[in-house]
């Protein structure tokens, strides 16, 4: 535990921010609908029937999160290439391995318990 390391992780943490809302508007996770994981649960369409709720919900969360997931590491390799240097190895990425161990099940918990306890319309 060091000062040292306030920097790099706030850099990192904003940088995690900034791409977690670039795959949620790609995947749609800010709308009305993500509730219910895009699908209406009150449809008598037999192509959904059984589909929606905080099930679907939590895998639109896990998508989300495995998009934020790939974006950074695109943006690792990018800044590894244009800096001549090994991947990993700055204080910043060695939080990767972190970031998706966590994000994974805090993103896709989240979404299921936001979707049982929300209410619809």
């Amino acid at each position: 535990m060091s000062y040292e390391n306030i920097v790099p992780a706030l850099s990192e943490g904003s940088l995690l921010c900034i791409l977690w809302i670039a795959a949620g508007l790609w995947n749609g996770a800010f709308l009305f609908s993500a509730v219910d994981g895009h699908y209406d649960v009150n449809s008598n369409d037999p192509e959904h029937e059984g589909k929606g709720g905080p099930a679907s919900a939590a895998l639109l969360g896990l998508s989300t999160f495995i998009t934020t997931a790939n974006l950074r590491i695109l943006v690792a390799l990018g800044t590894s290439v244009v800096e001549h240097r090994k991947v990993g190895i700055t204080n910043g990425e060695e939080l990767i391995p972190l970031e998706i161990a966590f994000g994974l099940i805090l993103m896709s918990v989240w979404r299921m318990t936001h979707s049982k306890y929300s209410t619809r319309l």
